[in-house]
């Protein structure tokens, strides 16, 4: 009894009532949608529901804006394809972001491709004014600080105590600029691994990840014990729209001790053993605890999430974003006999090569 109660208590704390805006829920909901289309290759229907979900929420993510443009590139809807783009170029994309991938040469011919290279200008020379460069530069001289020296210690031996305490300043700026507000893209603007590619994991989030949990700081008996709960500040971003709940489902799933209950099931949707893929099997208690988590906070269900794995495997040669399929598939290297096979996971009948 005590423990149901602690749960409920628990429950209310990280889930207050009435605080969700409904068009950002129904946003999450249409997106949902629009990708399990892309998953069927309906890129026609993916289409309409993304639509929707701009119509629902007037600050769309720029994954979400580039997914919608390859659907109308694929459905040869070039007026569309070019809203679009402006849009992202209002979020800090450059024109080279549309002028060198193959899959816009068609576009490129259009009339519609001559309409944003006229506009370009104005919209760069708009996000230049407005965009936020002292919040986006420290926030790079965060990131370049958080990973230098990580990269020279992988496995946190000899260069521990200084990586520590750099988080520890890293820390402290963070909750520095969380007082004002949780920034976003319509912020700092977006960020690009390549001059055509959007960064598969935000720098901001990396940051976040090392002063969130100990254990994505080192092994457990090397963790860094001073860090901080940013459970609150992250699900009050979740909940006003400037961050994804897959984002915050990821990072509280690898905080350690600031984990919620069971979790939202982010972090492993799928394990590769010996090229196959598996789901766990998990109690039903801990199932229905993970679903209710996810559905509190507006992600899709684990069975759309792995669909949506799969897909981003073997046939996704759009290279669309689907998520965070980069932490979504463990890779077991170690050999698992049959009978631990059937005892501890679900065969999902795919196999990668």
């Amino acid at each position: 009894m005590i423990l149901k109660i602690f749960i409920f208590l628990l429950a209310l704390l990280y889930f207050p009532s009435g605080v969700w805006g409904g068009n950002f829920k129904n946003y999450l909901s249409y997106i949902d949608r629009a990708e399990s289309c892309i998953v069927y290759d309906n890129f026609k229907e993916a289409q309409v529901f993304y639509d929707s979900a701009f119509h629902s929420w007037n600050k769309p993510f720029a994954i979400d804006l580039l997914n919608d443009l390859k659907c109308a590139n694929l459905n040869t809807d070039y007026p569309t394809v070019r809203l679009l783009a402006s849009h992202l170029v209002s979020l800090g994309c450059e024109l080279s972001f549309f002028q060198e991938p193959i899959y816009l040469s068609a576009f490129r011919g259009s009339p519609e491709w001559k309409s944003l290279i006229d506009e370009y200008p104005a919209i760069r020379m708009k996000y230049v004014k407005n965009n936020d460069w002292k919040l986006r530069s420290q926030i790079e001289k965060m990131c370049a600080k958080d990973q230098f020296l990580r990269q020279l210690d992988h496995n946190y031996t000899f260069l521990r105590d200084s990586i520590y305490k750099t988080d520890d300043t890293i820390k402290t700026e963070l909750q520095h600029i969380f007082k004002h507000k949780f920034p976003n893209e319509y912020d700092f603007g977006v960020f690009l691994s390549d001059d055509t590619t959007l960064m598969d994991y935000h720098p901001l989030h990396i940051i976040i990840l090392h002063n969130y949990g100990k254990d994505d700081t080192a092994v457990v008996h090397n963790a860094n014990l001073k860090t901080f709960d940013f459970t609150n500040i992250l699900l009050a971003a979740v909940e006003k729209g400037d961050m994804h709940p897959e984002d915050f489902a990821l990072l509280n799933d690898r905080s350690g001790k600031f984990m919620i209950g069971y979790g939202f099931g982010q972090m492993a949707l799928l394990y590769k053993i010996d090229k196959k893929l598996y789901c766990e099997k998990e109690s039903t208690k801990m199932n229905d605890e993970i679903t209710a988590n996810r559905k509190r906070i507006g992600l899709c269900t684990r069975e759309d999430g792995r669909k949506k794995l799969i897909y981003d495997k073997i046939r996704n040669s759009n290279k669309f974003i689907l998520r965070k399929s980069l932490f979504g598939i463990s890779d077991f290297g170690i050999p698992w006999s049959e009978n631990q096979l059937k005892k501890l996971f679900i065969d999902t009948g795919v196999t990668l090569e």
